[in-house]
């Protein structure tokens, strides 16, 4: 219905997403039995052989936060993997771990790290915008090519395991995590094109090709309700106008011209040079402040760059009191968005 009505932009392409949070703790969850077998025995040996001192002493030097009574094992496990990690490295010369088993630790941990901090930076209470899904996705992807070619057999196996769960959500999912870097004016599609062409080489053309004619045809169809907005208020005025008004061809000719820096929009937008990067950068007042410049674009912006990749807080991803949402939540289908959009008018 809401597709028929043109209430979903590109019919509703970018609107059926995978919780981020869901995505990347399925992936652990595939090689549980793995993971736990490579480093299992070995963080409870050495939790055994540190006295309690020992552990209150690291953890306060850590400064990292400890996982809840209720934490997702993976998570518990990352924490005790880090405490193991750093005694090791400010107590080098203390027995209990050899050095085979710390290079699986530190394999597994980097693995896990990544995985962690993703998580975070995605669901946390900061409110990210779309424009950093992307890069945060890659780091997972990056972390995994890395270990899969793991000189350790079962890490390098367990690794593909992982590769293939998120080939799975990549394939699915990178229209919607370039798009809004797309709109991101220090990156555009110069970005993506880096990126894509690094992982895949001349494979990347397909999924340079495809993103393209989305941006295109996304920007086209903003295009068409302002103008219909526009043709709307223009026949209206004409309405009360005098019928002997010299000065319509006028107004005709400003309507036509306005429709044509519309159309040249996107091309100058992707053509002028890239903002230089900076920590404080706000892509939200960027579009705000550049809205005269590029008014089709600063609309697409404003729908596209609040899109959440996560449906819950970052406490919640890491809880195992449940799953961290409904397995029939995780990728709403359309037909599902569309209730939801009526309940939420209907309550109104």
């Amino acid at each position: 219905m809401l597709i028929e009505k043109k209430c979903l932009p590109i019919r509703g392409k970018l609107y059926n997403v995978a919780c981020v949070d869901y995505v990347l703790n399925n992936i652990v969850f595939k090689v549980q039995s793995d993971m736990l077998r490579l480093v299992g025995d070995i963080v409870m040996d050495f939790f055994i052989s540190l006295i309690q001192q020992q552990l209150l002493e690291v953890i306060s030097q850590m400064g990292l936060k400890c996982p809840q009574e209720d934490a997702k094992w993976w998570h518990k496990l990352y924490f005790r993997l880090e405490v193991l990690l750093h005694f090791k490295k400010s107590s080098p010369f203390e027995e209990g771990v050899s050095q085979e088993d710390t290079k699986i630790a530190e394999s597994v941990c980097k693995i896990l790290r990544t995985f962690y901090r993703v998580i975070e930076a995605i669901s946390g209470p900061s409110s990210p915008t779309a424009n950093i899904y992307f890069n945060e996705i890659w780091k997972v992807r990056t972390i995994l090519q890395e270990e899969a070619l793991n000189d350790h057999r079962d890490i390098a196996t367990m690794v593909m395991v992982m590769q293939e769960a998120f080939y799975e959500y990549w394939q699915n999912s990178y229209l919607w995590l370039a798009i809004p870097v797309v709109l991101d004016p220090r990156f555009k599609f110069s970005f993506i094109e880096f990126r894509l062409k690094q992982a895949f080489g001349t494979d990347s053309a397909s999924y340079l090709s495809i993103i393209r004619e989305t941006v295109q045809e996304l920007f086209n169809e903003y295009c068409k309700s302002l103008n219909h907005v526009n043709a709307v208020v223009s026949n209206s005025l004409s309405l009360v106008a005098d019928d002997s008004d010299s000065l319509e061809d006028w107004d005709q000719h400003l309507h036509e011209q306005a429709s044509n820096q519309l159309s040249s929009e996107l091309d100058d937008y992707l053509e002028d040079g890239l903002v230089p990067r900076k920590d404080d950068f706000d892509i939200l007042n960027w579009w705000m402040n550049h809205t005269t410049k590029y008014p089709t674009l600063a609309t697409i912006a404003r729908d596209i760059l609040v899109m959440p990749a996560s449906a819950v807080p970052s406490e919640a991803a890491f809880s195992s009191s449940g799953p961290v949402i409904p397995k029939h939540h995780t990728t709403l289908s359309i037909r599902t968005i569309e209730a939801l959009v009526c309940t939420r008018d209907w309550m109104s």
